[in-house]
């Protein structure tokens, strides 16, 4: 932002007003956001900061359409895409406004995602982190617990015995539309079943015996019963609201969605929501799927000509 120093909260001498997109459904709340805003604009009154906030699914295209017209001069970025925008001179040059410190000091993968040809195009905001939400009352209503959740194995037989309890028609529910959710949810089966999505050489490696055997559990657990059949539609706020209503004992989605189980204004489950590391798949292993956020700096004429910038002309 405009008079910001490296570290985001210094005081400078900009003036004129900050346009700035978000994403809604993320780890912060628009009033998180409101407040850093607030936070900013007292220690540089002459800079007033817009705040516009769009759904996951509508971020990537508003950001490109919006481009042309320097509508937005930060907007928030899913790990995938610093490498397209930084190659369409969509996002500025931040190189220069990377502090020494930073690249030993800040988690490795959250800082060098933001790098495109040895030049960073964007600075981290936040980790993202996908985390197993379980229903306590309905896992105890069959005398389980979380330590019978510890891998995925045991989750199923718990799923089984609350499904045969007819204490929810489908105790699992997962994000599995065609889009970005099915491919987080298959990154942790993945992982926990041994497997990788590049070999050694680089090259894809999904059709490995490991691969194949986490595709045919989440299959096999749609057409035994324990898994909605309706996740195959589902995005993460549907798993969310599914959990809301008690209608999903069980469910991976992203650190955000505590906040939402928690709101009494929206959820049945208010209280009754456990939270804990991914279950451990057939060789031991708890994967994690860990997204780093990016905020970037819009390249226009205005952002190009700011003091610091590496874009500076």
């Amino acid at each position: 932002m405009t008079g910001a120093g490296p570290s985001g909260g210094a005081t400078g001498e900009g003036t004129g007003t900050v346009n700035a997109l978000f994403m809604k459904q993320a780890g912060y709340s628009e009033d998180d956001i409101a407040k850093m805003v607030g936070e900013f604009e007292e220690k540089n009154p002459d800079i007033d900061v817009e705040p516009t906030f769009v759904s996951y699914e509508a971020l990537h295209d508003k950001i490109v359409t919006a481009a042309p017209a320097g509508t937005y001069d930060v907007f928030l970025t899913d790990v995938i895409w610093p490498a397209e925008f930084a190659s369409k001179g969509i996002a500025a040059d931040l190189t220069g406004r990377i502090p020494e410190n930073w690249k030993k000091d800040v988690l490795g993968g959250a800082l060098d995602t933001a790098k495109y040809e040895d030049k960073y195009y964007g600075v981290p905001l936040f980790p993202s982190t996908k985390l197993f939400y379980y229903n306590k009352e309905l896992v105890a209503s069959v005398g389980a617990s979380e330590k019978d959740l510890q891998t995925w194995d045991g989750v199923l037989k718990v799923a089984e015995k609350i499904k045969a309890k007819g204490e929810v028609e489908f105790p699992l529910s997962w994000s599995w539309s065609q889009a970005e959710a099915l491919v987080c949810d298959y990154a942790q089966l993945l992982g926990a079943f041994g497997g990788q999505f590049t070999g050694e050489d680089g090259k894809l490696a999904v059709n490995s015996p490991e691969g194949v055997a986490a595709l045919q559990w989440m299959m096999d657990s749609v057409k035994s019963g324990v898994s909605n059949p309706s996740s195959t539609t589902f995005l993460e706020d549907d798993v969310t609201k599914s959990l809301a209503q008690g209608q999903t004992a069980f469910a991976l989605n992203w650190e955000s969605t505590l906040r939402d189980l928690d709101d009494p204004s929206i959820s049945k489950v208010v209280g009754k929501i456990g939270v804990m590391q991914t279950p451990a798949g057939l060789r031991a292993t708890v994967p994690a799927s860990t997204v780093p956020w990016h905020c970037q700096l819009a390249h226009t004429p205005r952002t190009r000509t700011r003091p610091g910038s590496s874009s500076s002309s």
